[in-house]
């Protein structure tokens, strides 16, 4: 059997229905096993963040502060959007 170690934890009320209710429902057999599987379904916080993340980003800043087109305000860029919606049957909302 594996080892296990005892946990004591605060639960937000709403979290904690939502636990037991997976339980009522035969999901789990146990809270324990509930919050088990919960914390398996974390994301890998190692996996999330690429080391050359930072580097892409500021690679795609500066190719856009390049980019020869002209700058587009919002209200501009929403009429556009609206009259490109309009050619494509699309009411604008």
């Amino acid at each position: 059997m594996a080892s296990t170690h005892k946990l004591s934890i605060d639960i937000a009320p709403d979290a904690f229905s939502k636990l037991q209710q997976r339980i009522d429902a035969g999901y789990y057999a146990s809270m324990s096993e509930a919050v088990e599987d919960a914390v398996r379904q974390l994301p890998d916080p190692v996996g999330q963040h690429r080391p050359d993340a930072l580097s892409d980003i500021r690679t795609r800043i500066a190719r856009s502060l390049q980019d020869p087109r002209p700058v587009v305000d919002c209200a501009e860029a929403e009429q556009q959007i609206a009259r490109y919606m309009e050619t494509r049957g699309h009411a604008a909302t």
